[in-house]
């Protein structure tokens, strides 16, 4: 690490970190996460293979540390926050977000997908950041809804914001990774729209 102000390192490190796993999503894209050594990632990043130690242990720490860094979750907290907006509303926006983080992190998910077998704990984080803490998050939310009298009583609120949940799943699945988009292409505002209008339907009062 280079001489720098203390006043600076904090920032140095984490841009230096952003740096690396930027660099190792393209190489995990590219090529899978088995087949991707930290030489490769270093390569992508423009750095010495010595510096991806300096940050992370393994090409696994540096896997975790994609999901736990870049978690949908973070957004997600501060879209759930307001009970006073109208729910479609709130439903709308965090459907348009979900949407924007999957464009960015795609990659990740086909590689989970693509590597299911042989490494079945990482699809197991995948979706436990990417789906189930959202499906927490959105049934705390819908409870809460609830118990203020905004929407009807839930007889499970978990299974209502995994059905949410998965509406929006099912978006990314079908158009972006089995290849609708190009067989059958569907304007994603309308899904949006559509989607959202029969949900709520289901949970008015």
């Amino acid at each position: 690490m280079p001489k720098i102000a203390a006043s600076q390192r904090e920032q140095y490190v984490r841009n230096r970190r952003e740096q690396i796993l930027d660099a190792a999503m393209l190489a995990f894209a590219k090529k899978g996460f088995d087949a991707t050594s930290v030489s490769e990632i270093a390569q992508q990043a423009g750095l010495a293979k010595g510096t991806i130690y300096l940050y992370f242990s393994s090409k696994e720490d540096i896997f975790s540390a994609i999901l736990d860094e870049r978690s949908f979750v973070g957004q997600l907290t501060n879209l759930l926050e307001d009970l006073q907006m109208p729910v479609d509303q709130v439903l709308t926006r965090v459907a348009e977000q979900y949407y924007q983080y999957m464009e960015q992190y795609l990659p990740i998910l086909r590689l989970a997908i693509a590597e299911a077998c042989r490494f079945p704990n990482h699809v197991s984080r995948v979706y436990q950041e990417i789906i189930q803490r959202g499906v927490e998050m959105l049934a705390n939310y819908l409870t809460r809804l609830s118990q203020k009298g905004v929407i009807r009583a839930l007889d499970n609120p978990h299974m209502t914001a995994r059905a949410f949940m998965g509406l929006l799943s099912s978006y990314v699945m079908t158009q972006e990774l089995l290849g609708g988009s190009r067989v059958a292409p569907v304007e994603r505002a309308l899904w949006i729209e559509e989607g959202i209008r029969l949900f709520v339907e289901g949970i008015r009062l």
